[in-house]
């Protein structure tokens, strides 16, 4: 038990993939600042409430970048598959975990409105099944703010690369056991569902920074 009443769970550990090269933005979104805190410290900040095994994925990135902000609490690993696509990411944070029968909560780094109850939530979801991924209303799903077991993703990982298949959605259509939860059902832990918020563009940037000023003047 941590203080404030937080408990880690047991068997959730997480990766939060940063190895893009933000291109839309500019510059790395992980290195965006809210408040005086950086993306990648808010997101890992929020995980670390609710698990100790925390990895961060930086593709091809220098590793003392993020681990002279960071410290050494947090694992930082280099994605080796280079597939210019956030699904080797993916595949390398269920290598780092998969000697473990544990779940992998998988989150972006352009989600600082993350919500550690959201997720773990999700991890309830997917217990004794392959993943737990959100879907919205049109059938879209939320691959990259998910929780999967890290065995079963990373076979479904792999064999979705083999078939010279890219991308986060067909690596979960590639799973046989996936609970699809209504993001509906999510609102009692994130009644905006900002933990899906994600920081892509300078205008979506601007609008997250009038907020939470707005949200910090009115408190």
């Amino acid at each position: 038990m941590l203080s404030g009443g937080l408990k880690r769970l047991q068997g959730l550990c997480a990766a939060v993939l940063a190895g893009g090269n933000s291109s839309r933005m500019g510059i790395d979104k992980a290195f965006l600042k809210v408040g005086n805190k950086y993306f990648i410290q808010i997101i890992t900040r929020e995980l670390n409430k609710i698990t100790d095994r925390i990895v961060v994925v930086i593709g091809e990135k220098e590793p003392m970048q993020f681990k002279n902000i960071l410290g050494n609490s947090i694992h930082v690993i280099n994605d080796t598959y280079r597939l210019s696509n956030p699904i080797g990411g993916m595949i390398s944070a269920f290598e780092y975990f998969a000697d473990n029968e544990v779940y992998v909560a998988i989150v972006a780094c352009d989600l600082p409105l993350l919500k550690n109850e959201l997720v773990a939530k999700l991890y309830r979801k997917a217990a004794g099944h392959d993943a737990a991924v959100a879907v919205w209303k049109n059938g879209d799903i939320e691959p990259l703010c998910a929780v999967y077991s890290a065995k079963k993703g990373l076979e479904a990982g792999k064999k979705t690369i083999k078939n010279r298949i890219v991308g986060c959605k067909n690596l979960v259509k590639n799973m046989k056991d996936v609970v699809y939860v209504a993001t509906d059902e999510l609102k009692d832990v994130d009644r905006e569902l900002a933990s899906f918020r994600n920081i892509n563009t300078e205008k979506e940037y601007r609008e997250l920074l009038n907020t939470w000023n707005s949200d910090k003047s009115n408190r």
